[in-house]
């Protein structure tokens, strides 16, 4: 539930996100309709094919599971395939206001496609099936990163270098796992 009481919701099965008007779910009962959809072009069809850069793609989900929203009202997902984790295990951020059909603004655990990386740098980056998502009263972005059996404590997202100089934040703290980032 956002700020403003609308009800949001991941549709696995459907690679979406939808919004519900908090004014609908007030007035009870069922047959609620979506007013917003995030993943998909429109309401009636279905894009599959993430292809080869799937992990780059910021207007489509593979299998989104977990949602939350920072104090300023950005939308976090966690977006994963199974089959293909080497390929997609991300966090997409997207800004208000939110549209139809929108892209993300950015995306959390995605190396850049070119430079070298420490072993360390790479480990506070990539996550394996990243599966919750909470913030700490700092403001910090905590991700469950299941696959990989750890927390990640990233910094606020205010505090993220631009996309041009690190294309994925890297994580501040790890809990779980070595404290060094080296396993």
């Amino acid at each position: 539930i956002d700020s403003s009481g609308n009800l949001w919701i991941t549709d696995a099965g459907n690679r979406r996100v939808l919004e519900f008007a908090a004014a609908d779910i007030a007035k009870g009962g069922s047959g609620l309709t979506a007013v917003l959809e995030i993943g998909q072009a429109d309401f009636t069809s279905l894009k599959t094919n993430l292809g080869t850069t799937a992990n780059t793609i910021t207007d489509q989900f593979a299998v989104p599971s977990a949602i939350a929203f920072d104090p300023q009202g950005r939308l976090f997902v966690s977006d994963s395939d199974a089959s293909r984790p080497d390929l997609l295990s991300r966090v997409l951020v997207f800004e208000p206001p939110f549209e139809n059909a929108m892209s993300a603004s950015r995306i959390m655990g995605v190396l850049p496609q070119t430079g070298t990386l420490t072993q360390p740098q790479i480990y506070q980056t990539v996550m394996d099936d990243p599966e919750g998502i909470f913030f700490l009263p700092n403001n910090q972005i905590g991700v469950v990163d299941s696959g990989y059996n750890r927390i990640l404590i990233f910094p606020s997202y205010d505090q993220w270098p631009a996309q041009t100089t690190q294309f994925s934040p890297r994580a501040a703290t790890v809990v779980g796992h070595n404290f060094d980032f080296t396993a």
